[in-house]
């Protein structure tokens, strides 16, 4: 009884305690609860949002395949009816037909690794657990940008290098920049330039950290900057380099030291120095970088050159090697005719006359579709088409011009395609599919597999220091090349000054 009487009384005396502080807080609390106090909830919403873009139409539009069997390099033959002299098929009662000729040539193309590599902590995954998964996270953005860059080398991949540049000319101005001369005798300054593919434009440069990619520099031009002269200009021009995407300027300041980056990178093989290069720059490049040995040949690469037994390139002069189109603007604006654009017309009625094939597409920069439509609309001969239902009085601002016709080829439309991922300053067109009979070809363009996009997860890993784990390694791979199996049916148009 005793026991019980001492627990109630217990019990009695925590009540009495509990109501004292009920009581000091009833009597200090006088303004509620407030925003202020914190106590509020937290509204994250599940998922980090994967905002990535994944703009790779080219790439998309080309047809997978698995090889039938593993091999360093892909390998086929064709027998093509160009680059011979054509029989003339008449003849005498009695006498036989002249023989046809055979042209057969073998292509390899060696099978390339993509890859890209992520890591995870095992700490992060664990802290995000109920929130999101980092290891599936990372694993689709990794994807993302080995198709970004899969793209890319689609394009403009080569593993040749880009042939020498010529050295360019160069006038001076007294105007438009701050090339001065405070001396009282003329002073000769020297410039230079580099170039690199579509891939180098893309990962190289004379500041990249994954290497410049650029071609050797070319023999130098000089220029004479008067005495005394306090403004000036030059503007340089270098012949054109089949496949090259972007030219690097370089210049010594008159010094007649080492050539320094001018800080000057043009989409045309024209350009306007407009001031001296920082000796703190990168010098010219001595040594030839702009092949990439561990790709496979895009698109571009297989326009500017062909391969041969043994997987070696050759370049033809004049008419190229390949049979392709690849001319050069030279930094002028493409030329509106009569709603079309005058030297895409040139280059379709070459292919209609040479190889009786129309491109079945246009790709274009972001920058070449918007020139392109003012040069058409502001030329005239389009069409609107109203879509069904449309009100004919319902218009809409602004125009964008969708297909272009091929006046050379029965009027067939030729969509017009925005990929990024090609430099501005380059045109492309591409066929697709052939008219010809019996040539078992599908489709032209092929992406061949060893290996399709595979995540490959390595056991976990652990170093020193901070970040070191314990980790979750992996990376997003595959092995494959691109076959062009009629480059002559595809065209460049380069050095396309915007405007």
């Amino acid at each position: 009884m005793t026991q019980f009487m001492q627990t109630a009384q217990a019990q009695s005396d925590l009540e009495k305690i509990t109501q004292q502080t009920m009581d000091l807080f009833k009597d200090a609390t006088t303004t509620g609860w407030t925003t202020a106090d914190g106590l509020t909830g937290f509204g994250l919403e599940d998922v980090a949002k994967l905002i990535y873009p994944l703009v790779t139409p080219f790439l998309n539009s080309i047809p997978r395949d698995k090889a039938g069997q593993g091999s360093a390099a892909a390998r086929w033959k064709a027998i093509t009816g160009f680059g011979y002299q054509k029989q003339r098929p008449t003849q005498s009662f009695g006498y036989a037909g002249s023989l046809v000729q055979t042209v057969e040539q073998d292509f390899v193309a060696p099978y390339a690794v993509l890859t890209l590599g992520d890591s995870v902590q095992r700490d992060a995954q664990t802290l995000a657990r109920g929130f999101d998964n980092l290891r599936a996270k990372s694993g689709i953005k990794t994807l993302y940008e080995l198709k970004t860059g899969e793209d890319v080398i689609a394009i403009g991949g080569q593993t040749f290098a880009l042939q020498s540049l010529s050295a360019p000319t160069a006038t001076y101005s007294s105007s438009g920049g701050s090339i001065t001369n405070t001396t009282a005798s003329a002073v000769t300054w020297k410039f230079v330039v580099a170039a690199r593919t579509t891939e180098g434009y893309h990962y190289g440069g004379p500041n990249s950290a994954q290497g410049n990619m650029e071609t050797a520099a070319s023999a130098d031009v000089t220029v004479s900057v008067p005495a005394g002269a306090t403004t000036g200009s030059v503007d340089l021009t270098v012949p054109f380099v089949a496949g090259a995407a972007i030219y690097d300027w370089y210049t010594d300041n008159g010094a007649g030291g080492s050539l320094y980056y001018t800080g000057v990178s043009t989409t045309t093989n024209t350009a306007t120095v407009t001031a001296a290069a920082p000796d703190t720059n990168p010098v010219a490049p001595t040594a030839d970088a702009s092949a990439d040995a561990q790709a496979f040949n895009g698109y571009i690469a297989s326009l500017v050159g062909d391969y041969t037994s043994g997987g070696q390139v050759t370049r033809g002069t004049g008419t190229r090697a390949s049979g392709a189109s690849v001319t050069s603007l030279d930094g002028k604006t493409m030329t509106g005719n009569n709603g079309s654009i005058q030297e895409i017309d040139n280059v379709l009625l070459y292919l209609a006359q040479n190889f009786q094939v129309s491109p079945t597409r246009l790709i274009v920069n972001p920058q070449e579709a918007f020139n392109m439509t003012d040069k058409m609309f502001n030329t005239g001969g389009f069409r609107v088409m109203l879509q069904a239902g449309q009100k004919q009085d319902a218009l809409t601002g602004g125009t964008y011009i969708e297909r272009y016709i091929n006046k050379a080829w029965q009027g067939q439309m030729l969509p017009i395609v925005v990929d990024p991922h090609l430099p501005p300053g380059t045109i492309m067109g591409v066929t697709d599919v052939l008219p010809y009979p019996d040539s078992t070809i599908s489709s032209v363009l092929k992406i061949e597999t060893q290996e399709e996009y595979s995540q490959i997860e390595y056991a976990m890993s652990r170093q020193s220091g901070a970040n070191g784990g314990p980790r979750y390694d992996y990376e997003v791979r595959s092995i494959e090349v691109m076959k062009n199996y009629f480059p002559a049916g595809g065209f460049l148009i380069q050095n396309v000054a915007n405007g």
